[in-house]
């Protein structure tokens, strides 16, 4: 089963001094998931102390470079130190060939076992230990997926980069965990919307209406004044900001 989940990265678009862009790492017993690649992904996998070697799985929820910036150096290092551990790569339908055109232009090679999966021919994925995840396409200026994962004990939902919208409430439906992003403080829906963002209210109310136990909220805009941000503690749902280790 799944026993930690940690943002590594949490702010949105571009990072600070004191925060990377988004990347989370979803722990097992036996491997690891990382969910986006932003900015730095390599060197917090190190920071944190998590062994490459157990990293079987990378989603993509989708192209932006605040989710990607760090997806091609952390595969290049992985080749430069040898660890030939296979990898599953999972994400948009153009993802496998911005992967592929990224190495080639970079002179070097993927000589690791690597399979790619296009979400949108398969939605729904058996992982190792027959865990699964459900996929669904969230409403964004580039699509964007959003991604549940299950271990048949508990549920966990990672949507970044997005409006609110029906596909938000069926991949949030009674998750133990949900980590939604929150752009922009309560009060700018309409620049939320234009934006095809969320705002820290609309995430609260999301989960609230889903009945999510709880709620972890990121990417944030290096925009805002942080005092903005303080409409978001707390609620029933121990809704927090946090890049601790989180026990599932």
């Amino acid at each position: 089963m799944f026993k930690t989940f940690q943002l590594m990265g949490y702010m949105g678009g571009v990072p600070t001094r004191a925060a990377n862009t988004t990347s989370a790492i979803l722990s097992s017993d036996s491997f690891h998931i990382l969910i986006d690649a932003g900015e730095n992904t390599y060197r917090n996998i190190l920071k944190y102390n998590y062994k490459l070697s157990r990293l079987k799985y990378i989603f993509i929820t989708h192209l932006h470079p605040d989710h990607i910036g760090g997806l091609i150096p952390l595969l290049f290092y992985k080749k430069v130190i040898r660890n030939y551990a296979p990898l599953v790569i999972v994400g948009p339908p153009n993802l496998e060939d911005y992967i592929r055109k990224s190495i080639k232009y970079s002179d070097f090679s993927l000589e690791f076992e690597t399979k790619f999966i296009d979400v949108t021919q398969y939605p729904e994925i058996i992982l190792k230990d027959n865990f699964s995840v459900c996929s669904r396409l969230m409403e964004h200026k580039l699509d964007c997926w959003g991604y549940r994962f299950d271990d048949h004990k508990k549920l966990l939902t990672f949507i970044t980069d997005a409006r609110i919208s029906d596909n938000s409430y069926k991949l949030s439906d009674n998750v133990d965990v949900l980590i939604h992003e929150a752009t922009f403080p309560g009060g700018m829906e309409d620049i939320a919307y234009q934006k095809y963002h969320t705002t820290i209210s609309q995430a609260i109310n999301l989960a609230d209406t889903a009945r999510a136990k709880r709620l972890i909220l990121t990417h944030f805009s290096q925009r805002m004044d942080k005092s903005k941000y303080s409409d978001i503690l707390y609620n029933k749902m121990s809704c927090y900001i946090s890049n601790n280790i989180t026990a599932l």
